[in-house]
């Protein structure tokens, strides 16, 4: 089955979506496995961003 899903952050107590994904998962389980994944992924590759402009501005 295909899920779509909303990848979010909470800012000021409102929901903004960064990324919409098309997951590809047996269940429900095995998606939001998937997303977490996919969500990790994305803050790690914003602090590594963040780090790069950090150095940047030095």
């Amino acid at each position: 089955m295909v899920y779509e899903v909303d990848i979010n952050i909470q800012k000021d107590n409102e929901f903004i979506t960064l990324q919409t994904a098309w997951i590809q998962a047996l269940n429900v389980t095995e998606c939001r496995t998937a997303a977490k994944e996919l969500a990790d992924d994305m803050d790690t590759l914003q602090q590594e961003l963040l780090l790069d402009i950090r150095e940047l501005e030095e």
